[in-house]
């Protein structure tokens, strides 16, 4: 039995990267991997279910910038016995992960690169030598994400697998959904992304802005939390848009809410290769998106691209003129087989995943 240790620099949300190991988990083989996680404050209640009726445990270690040698003692401790490391993140802070697996001393300690910029530059910038020196493997969601974290150092491309199958549109569910909320006769606006800087929600809101003031009919549904909600929630009441934004906050039931939009803007600063962008391609949704978001994204053809310096008017404008309707089961239909085709269904993931810990592993032991 492998034993493998899967951590992220991320919170433990049903959102973006924990998505991403969400899937994964789902589909390794549990006869030849034992996958357990390391989360950095308290998982939502559901997923520590999910992973716990799996056979799965989770380690709770607060992770500081601030108390690097802490969260490396703690986190070693917790690492010792396990075959793998497999570290999620987007900057080089991911040394801390990679150090205490060495101190562990964990013989594969893979960093999984998801972005293509980071906040904590300065931290990045010192911690690239000691990253360097410490990671065995180095995996990433696209090209981009790559070289932003490996430079020219070679590396593995493991695409952001979802089960297409189930974020196919329901027309039921949407119906469903859409009756809750009183928005039947709708246009429905959404994003999916934690209430964090990178997703850029006020401008998303300026722009939302721009279109309520255009047309009544529209709505917004945001998906996702984090620590900038209740700033969007006063920004929301100071433009008096309360009333038609629906929050609805971190949850398990995307594939319905997916199907309840009737398209997705993702003004986001900066992405790697967005998880959420292939689940909502895959429901059949078109897609306005920053262009720092990368073309490889646009697996179907669904997506538009439109630089933030445009601005909230512009962005409207572009909203304003898309067409909402069609067949929706079609174009969802079609997009799952492409998703497929082009490896992004999460089995595929998980086998390519499999091989690159084998091969880990016995290029390790040759080297002893």
């Amino acid at each position: 039995m492998i034993k493998v240790l899967m951590t992220s620099t991320n919170s433990f949300q049903r959102l973006g990267v924990t998505n991403v190991m969400l899937n994964l988990y789902r589909e390794l083989d549990r006869e030849e991997f034992q996958v357990d996680f390391v989360a950095n404050r308290e998982p939502d209640r559901d997923i520590r279910e999910e992973i716990e009726s799996r056979g799965g445990r989770i380690f709770v270690i607060p992770r500081s910038t601030s108390h690097p040698v802490r969260f490396i003692r703690s986190l070693a401790e917790a690492a010792r016995g396990y075959d793998i490391l497999h570290a999620h993140g987007n900057s080089a802070t991911l040394a801390l992960e990679m150090a205490a697996a060495k101190r562990a001393g964990v013989s594969v300690r893979i960093a999984h690169s998801h972005s293509t910029f980071c906040l904590h530059r300065t931290a990045d910038r010192l911690l690239r030598p000691l990253f360097y020196r410490t990671c065995t493997g180095r995996l990433a969601c696209g090209n981009g994400a790559g070289k932003w974290l490996f430079g020219e150092r070679p590396f593995t491309v493991i695409h952001n697998g979802i089960d297409a199958d189930r974020l196919r549109f329901d027309h039921e569910a949407r119906e469903r959904l859409r009756a809750s909320l009183g928005w039947e006769n709708k246009k429905v606006i959404g994003h999916v992304g934690g209430f964090v800087d990178v997703k850029n929600h006020a401008f998303l809101l300026d722009v939302f802005a721009e279109l309520y003031r255009a047309d009544r009919d529209f709505r917004l549904l945001l998906l996702g939390d984090g620590g900038l909600r209740p700033q969007i929630e006063e920004r929301l009441r100071l433009l008096g848009l309360s009333d038609a934004v629906f929050l609805a906050g971190s949850t398990g039931r995307v594939a319905e809410h997916l199907s309840a939009m009737d398209l997705v803007v993702m003004p986001s600063k900066w992405e790697g290769l967005p998880l959420t962008l292939i689940e909502e391609q895959a429901n059949g949704l078109s897609c306005l998106v920053s262009d720092t978001v990368t073309t490889d994204a646009n697996l179907t053809g669904n997506l538009r691209y439109l630089p933030l310096s445009a601005g909230a008017k512009a962005w409207a404008q572009e909203i304003l003129i898309a067409e909402f309707g069609g067949d929706r089961n079609a174009v969802s239909a079609r997009s799952v087989e492409i998703i497929k085709e082009k490896g992004y269904d999460s089995k595929a993931a998980a086998e390519n995943l499999e091989a690159y810990y084998r091969k880990s592993l016995a290029l390790t032991a040759s080297r002893k």
